[in-house]
């Protein structure tokens, strides 16, 4: 069987941003949110380790909600879940809020962290050999003026910059990429959170890379 970890953050969790507006966080179902259909979708022959949080950035601490680091938490998950086939990294949109205050690039930089992570514990890789998918997250969607575009200021645009950067990354580092902003793009709901049919397209591109590179 072929083990996967999806690691990423509130859109990996699930989160529903109809259901959640002006309350506390609800996730979909099994059934809805993309790791589960992946799941579906690929079959007895797979198992998606699901492994979202919610506010989880690259590398960066936040003051306002902490434990949400993902280079602290990355070897841990590795070490726990070993063996693995395959590590699928999707992060990003939370580095684009306002109180970071850092520009796309740097962001990269983070993701170039923790892929640099996964190949120094080849060990937790069933065959030693560390195998990434990276995975550039769907742009933002903020109205501008809305207490979201605030705390997200120029989201838009530099949530749009990511999957560029994200696919040199992945050609440098040779290793597998998709970018979500060729089909895909938040929910205006709140204009961060995916929504169900989202969700759906992202486990159907998902299942088709993850069949190429274990097949």
């Amino acid at each position: 069987m072929k083990r996967i970890m999806a690691f990423g953050d509130s859109n990996t969790w699930g989160w529903n941003p109809a259901a959640s507006l002006g309350g506390p966080a609800v996730r979909y179902d099994e059934t809805t949110r993309w790791t589960g259909r992946l799941q579906s979708l690929l079959g007895e022959g797979y198992k998606i380790i699901e492994e979202g949080l919610n506010g989880r950035t690259t590398v960066f601490q936040d003051p306002l909600e902490p434990y949400r680091c993902g280079k602290d938490m990355l070897v841990p998950l590795l070490l726990t879940h070993q063996p693995l086939d395959l590590v699928i990294i999707m992060l990003g949109t939370n580095d684009l809020k306002s109180r970071f205050s850092v520009p796309p690039a740097d962001i990269n930089l983070g993701i170039q962290t923790l892929i640099r992570m996964c190949r120094n514990n080849r060990e937790t890789f069933s065959d030693g050999n560390p195998s990434i998918l990276l995975v550039a997250p769907a742009p933002v969607n903020l109205e501008e003026g809305t207490e979201g575009e605030e705390g997200f200021a120029g989201g838009n645009e530099k949530s749009r910059r990511l999957g560029s950067l994200y696919e040199k990354t992945a050609l440098t580092q040779g290793i597998d990429f998709i970018d979500l902003g060729n089909w895909i793009s938040a929910d205006r709901t709140d204009g961060i959170h995916l929504s169900a049919d989202s969700h759906r397209i992202i486990a159907e591109k998902l299942s088709e890379k993850i069949r190429e590179i274990l097949p």
